[in-house]
């Protein structure tokens, strides 16, 4: 079997099943964003591939850690005209910036990878605007679902855990078929698609 906790992007490891390069690769080609903010920057790989696809797609793109593990990552971020910043997002100057990135004119894609993606989606999927997209990572539709998978080992987001997020904040399943096979949660404000 192979370990998905070892899977690297132009060296550089990071946690993400394979076909986490295709999904987004496929919402990229399909949808227009202005921005994508990453909470979780981790071990950067998958961040330094956001970084190129939002470089190649005239985005904007920020990511947020409480602490960076790798500096050539980083760096490599940043000469994409990315955003590195090592900051607690739950802490009242963390929140305020999210918010306001958030808030900002232009579609919004917010990708919960952190410590927390329960706590990250409660916190902030109540500023999103009309058809911004929240996703989360290590993601199932439900717990059975994650114990009877070899997919990935880790479920930390299921349906129930965000349900009643998801009905209060208007947010609806978004290319979830394609994005469960990646583990990640993918709901978009106020539309049904």
């Amino acid at each position: 079997m192979t370990n998905y906790n070892d899977m690297r992007h132009l060296g550089f490891k990071m946690t993400q099943r394979p076909e986490v390069f295709m999904m987004f690769n496929y919402l990229f080609n399909n949808e227009k964003f202005e921005r994508i903010i990453e909470i979780g920057t981790h071990l950067a790989g998958l961040s330094l591939f956001l970084a190129y696809c939002a470089f190649a797609k005239n985005m904007e793109f920020y990511t947020f850690d409480i602490r960076l593990k790798n500096s050539i990552a980083r760096e490599k971020v940043k000469e994409l005209k990315g955003n590195v910043d090592v900051i607690d997002v739950f802490t009242s100057e963390g929140t305020s910036i999210i918010k306001r990135l958030i808030e900002s004119p232009g579609r919004v894609l917010l990708l919960c990878d952190g410590g927390n993606k329960i706590k990250e989606v409660n916190r902030f999927s109540k500023y999103l605007k009309m058809s911004d997209v929240i996703m989360a990572h290590d993601y199932f539709p439900t717990k059975k679902d994650s114990k009877n998978s070899t997919l990935w080992k880790s479920c930390e987001i299921t349906d129930l855990s965000v349900k009643d997020i998801c009905d209060k904040n208007d947010l609806h399943p978004f290319y979830q078929e394609h994005f469960k096979e990646a583990v990640w949660l993918s709901r978009v404000k106020g539309i049904q698609k």
